[in-house]
């Protein structure tokens, strides 16, 4: 399966991760940034797409 927005993503970063960049960018602590977007993609009925890279590339 694969996470379609690849435009806004970056194809290197897994979609949790990508969620997880600009709350980084803004200091937040890695974990906490990388839990919150998980819960986040759980909230959008995208729960097992965290791991997903952009275009379907894993």
């Amino acid at each position: 399966m694969s996470v379609r927005h690849g435009l806004n993503l970056l194809p290197c970063l897994t979609a949790a991760e990508n969620g997880a960049l600009p709350l980084e960018l803004d200091g937040m602590r890695m974990r906490r940034a990388r839990w919150l977007a998980q819960e986040t993609l759980g909230e959008a009925d995208l729960d097992g797409y965290g791991a997903c890279f952009p275009g379907g590339a894993g």
